[in-house]
């Protein structure tokens, strides 16, 4: 067969609400996913493709704007006008929303649309075939690739909107593809959809791609962005990226431990660029102090950026290393300790410019004498509830009875400095405490017997 060139894309998201950038810039943004859009459009009358796969959320039809649909329509019609068909299926992003919008938008000639929920095929072209299934609630948990089996001679391409066993920095599976499926499904090439980034999960002479979104949709996708340009040939698929053109989003982080809020005024300024979308995460140990500071420099940044981050992750210095590595432990199983500014304006403390200051220092004291006091309540023996002679102590029954009584559901707690510190971090927003207790800290303010160890 002559060689056929197909150009798939996926995931691009069109009037997607973009909650994760501020509000000025949002509309801006998703003008400039419909200008990728028809840029993709172009590319493909440009680069003579015959088929253009669309692997899945195309469309965020619970917010898209008649207008939109619109756009899709009038360029699929143009592709159309060019000779080039075009498969779509849908994606999570359409079955939020309905069908009904991306049906109107897939409504030209030289458009299919897969809506069944089992693998079915149409040969836009003599000796091609495509294939496609949508992806739904009822068969999101279903290695469909599995039920696949391709008929008739030809080049057989496939097109799904699924997770790709082991791809890193996938966290939601649907419709899962595992490597063994792929090589026995006799396809010659697989377009796959749902993953933003560029990926090749090819096996043997089984060709597999994820395209990634060719626009930034948040700041998990970073660097170049493209589209696939394959071709059909009779000694196998060869695949090309083609780079598409898209705001730049970058993510720096900051370890700011011993630096002046000059120095890291002076790095922003180095990054300024009101083009660019960036996330700062400041990471290390901070004055106190400087807190304040911190909590100021998105607002006095952002208008030298198009969009600007600034997420806090850094910590307060202590003097005593112990308490530093507790800290850190405690991080790993509960969370950051320090609060952001937004979480600490949720505390009951009076106070304007010191209110996280306070906050925190509040915390620490609170902390620390309840430390002192379980370690005080150590060092005598427990008090027994509803035992033979309420109130006596452990060592009046023997020493045989005080493991017994030690690890009796009976023992009485003071839990109220407990409960001081947990409704002191629950006010500052925190999942704290993981340098006090192993286990859940709620328990300990219910009174609940469970055994645990300091950290």
């Amino acid at each position: 067969m002559e060689p056929l060139n197909i150009l798939h894309t996926s995931d691009l998201h069109l009037d997607h609400v973009l909650t994760e950038y501020r509000r000025e810039v949002r509309a801006v943004r998703r003008g400039e996913l419909i200008g990728t859009f028809n840029l993709l459009v172009s590319e493909a009358i440009r680069l003579d493709v015959r088929l253009l796969l669309v692997a899945g959320d195309l469309i965020c039809t619970q917010s898209a704007a008649d207008s939109t649909v619109e756009v899709v329509r009038d360029a699929f019609a143009r592709l159309g006008r060019n000779s080039i068909f075009v498969a779509v299926i849908p994606g999570d992003a359409e079955e939020e929303g309905g069908l009904e919008l991306l049906r109107d938008a897939c409504s030209g000639e030289n458009v299919h649309l897969f809506l069944g929920e089992e693998w079915s095929s149409i040969s836009p072209f003599p000796g091609v075939t495509v294939w496609g299934l949508r992806t739904t609630r009822r068969n999101s948990n279903t290695p469909v690739l599995s039920n696949l089996f391709v008929e008739g001679a030809g080049m057989h391409v496939g097109l799904m909107h699924g997770t790709f066993a082991g791809t890193p920095g996938l966290d939601s599976s649907i419709c899962p593809v595992s490597p063994e499926a792929l090589s026995r499904s006799g396809l010659d090439y697989l377009a796959l959809g749902h993953y933003h980034n560029m990926v090749n999960c090819s096996v043997g002479r089984a060709t597999c791609w994820y395209s990634g979104s060719p626009v930034h949709l948040n700041f998990e996708t970073r660097g170049e962005r493209h589209a696939l340009l394959a071709s059909l040939r009779d000694d196998g698929v060869r695949v090309k990226p083609i780079k598409v053109a898209s705001r730049p989003h970058r993510v720096v982080t900051i370890d700011i431990t011993g630096k002046s809020g000059a120095e890291l005024c002076e790095r922003l300024e180095d990054m300024a660029n009101p083009d660019l979308c960036l996330r700062v995460e400041l990471e290390g140990l901070v004055a106190p102090g400087a807190r304040e500071v911190l909590a100021k420099l998105e607002g006095e940044f952002e208008d030298r950026f198009f969009h600007l981050k600034v997420t806090d992750r850094t910590d307060l210095p202590t003097g005593d290393q112990r308490r530093q590595d507790r800290r850190r432990r405690g991080r790993s199983r509960a969370g950051r300790q320090i609060s952001t500014p937004a979480a600490a304006g949720k505390t009951d403390l009076q106070g304007g410019q010191d209110s996280i200051l306070l906050s925190e220092m509040a915390l620490r004291n609170a902390e620390r004498d309840f430390v002192a006091k379980i370690e005080t309540a150590a060092q005598r023996p427990p008090v027994a509830k509803d035992c033979p002679g309420d109130g006596t102590r452990a060592d009046e029954f023997g020493e045989a009875n005080r493991e017994a009584i030690l690890s009796s559901s009976c023992v009485q707690h003071e839990c109220g400095c407990s409960k001081e510190v947990v409704d002191r971090a629950t006010a500052l927003g925190l999942s704290v405490l993981g340098e006090v207790f192993c286990h859940d800290d709620r328990e300990v303010a219910g009174c609940r017997q469970k055994k645990r160890s300091r950290t």
